[in-house]
């Protein structure tokens, strides 16, 4: 290699040789920490939770960041006391995985991590086994807080599954619990009814009012269906001003109509959210699911009720037709559909537009 000499006149100079450094900056090899301690610090910085066991579900070794997210000193907790930190509906589950982790098996799991002021943590943790031979079994893992991104996964699902105005299940969710209901093949495993509510004359609102008004009174609404509503019930937002209540264990046309009639009187209190005190009041269709009932069959079904109530002055309840003995669609003794018809097709001239996708009545 040839540089300039002090004398600015160039000349050879010698590589370093071995064991000599090649300039201050880079170090002797023997100058490194060993290659153990290196692994230290770097676990020592690590973004994640690192922890270890010799033996058994003790541990021998945490890191800072582990010993941060369990709320304890530096190098704690160690032994078993770990293992107090986590939410008992976890604990159990928990230890019996990391059995199968001392037997060879990697496993991963999210629990609940119990932080110092009482509240919850997510966490997930990952642990592969470590055993030497003849020596006792062991592991190593790392554990990550997830409790922002299960918390924005369930955000996302929520929004995807509920009405963002009302809060209410919005009507995907609702054809999803439908089918759920219906069974298998629409064999409907155990009675249920829906009831299909429609706000009376609520362009008004919205042509006197304004929108803002308008939104108003759903939420209002909402809030009511959800009080008068028993707790097994699933109160849903079909679209506009359309709600729907899904009844379990109602079988028969006496207890939709009594539902009905429940839900009715609760909507019509008085209601002074636009301004002056105003009555409100709906019309109710209603429908017994069927053996052969989709949810588009059952909720066309609980429509065309809803169009008999309308036409038939409002503010009143109406069951479907193929729901009353000697009707199409009628439930036999033993639970088999009636021979008159099918479910879901009307019992009376004139089709029912889509529920959820007519104007307002």
């Amino acid at each position: 290699m040839v540089v300039d000499g002090p004398d600015g006149r160039g000349g050879e100079v010698s590589p370093p040789g071995p064991g000599v450094p090649a300039s201050p900056d880079e170090g002797a090899p023997g100058d490194r920490p060993p290659r153990e301690n290196r692994l230290n610090l770097l676990a020592s910085a690590a973004p994640t939770g690192l922890f270890s066991s010799a033996a058994g579900l003790r541990l021998d070794y945490v890191n800072p960041y582990f010993s941060a997210l369990f709320g304890a000193p530096d190098g704690e907790p160690t032994g078993l006391d770990w293992l107090d930190h986590l939410d008992p509906r976890d604990r159990e589950d928990l230890e019996r995985a990391l059995v199968d982790v001392l037997g060879g098996a990697p496993v991963e799991r999210t629990v609940r991590l119990v932080v110092e002021d009482g509240a919850r943590r997510w966490v997930r943790l990952r642990v592969v086994p470590v055993t030497a031979p003849g020596g006792p079994a062991g592991f190593v893992g790392a554990v990550e807080d997830v409790t922002e991104q299960r918390a924005a996964l369930e955000r996302a699902a929520y929004q995807a599954s509920h009405d963002p105005l009302t809060g209410l299940v919005n009507r995907r969710m609702l054809t999803a619990r439908l089918k759920e209901y219906l069974g298998s093949s629409g064999t409907v495993p155990d009675p249920f009814a829906i009831l299909l509510l429609d706000l009376d004359r609520f362009k008004e609102v919205n042509d006197d009012h304004g929108h803002e008004a308008g939104d108003r009174v759903l939420v209002e609404v909402a809030a009511r269906l959800r009080r008068s509503a028993r707790g097994l019930d699933l109160v849903a937002r079909l679209a506009g001003d359309e709600f729907v209540v899904v009844l379990p264990g109602v079988g028969d046309v006496a207890g939709a109509e009594e539902a009905g009639r429940r839900h009715l009187d609760r909507i019509s209190a008085p209601c002074t959210l636009i301004g002056a005190e105003r009555g409100l009041s709906c019309s109710i269709g209603a429908a017994l699911a069927v053996p052969g009932d989709t949810p588009e069959s059952l909720l066309r079904a609980a429509d065309l009720a809803l169009l008999t109530a309308k036409d038939g002055g409002r503010a009143t309840v109406r069951v479907s037709e193929r729901s009353r003995p000697g009707q199409p669609g009628r439930r036999g003794p033993r639970g088999q559909p009636g021979q008159s018809g099918q479910p879901g097709q009307p019992s009376q001239p004139g089709q029912p537009s889509q529920p959820g996708q007519r104007g307002v009545r």
